[in-house]
């Protein structure tokens, strides 16, 4: 799942995605924390387990809601599935942004935009 307000983050994303050999039909794509909220409550109430990611990337600044509103919404979606592996993916270069993301134990790492071919394949293994 990506979740980032910004469109040309999305197609480089899903070509790093795509060139690691993930299909991109696995790969879901939401523009606000709204939407991609309420496509988890979705799938988490009609109980869709093979819908449930296995992995988030999170943009930390959008309009509305950011990424910490996310987590924290995400935190109050009660299912029983696996906790996806969430990893924050910005162009932030605050240092306040790593140091808080390092205290959420729900973040798995924090990526600089854009995702790395290599990253992604990594990640095959933790499947």
């Amino acid at each position: 799942m990506l979740i980032d307000d910004d469109e040309a983050s999305h197609i480089l994303n899903k070509v790093s995605i795509s060139d690691a050999g993930v299909d991109l039909d696995n790969v879901n794509s939401y523009y606000s924390v709204d939407s991609a909220i309420l496509e988890l409550k979705s799938i988490n109430s009609n109980n869709k387990k093979c819908d449930w990611p296995d992995f988030i990337f999170l943009d930390i600044n959008m309009p509305q809601k950011n990424g910490y509103d996310f987590i924290e919404e995400f935190e109050q979606i009660n299912s029983e599935f696996s906790l996806p592996r969430i990893y924050f993916v910005s162009s932030s270069i605050n240092p306040r942004d790593l140091e808080r993301a390092k205290e959420l134990k729900i973040i798995h790492g924090f990526k600089s935009k854009f995702l790395e071919k290599g990253f992604i394949e990594s990640l095959s293994s933790l499947n």
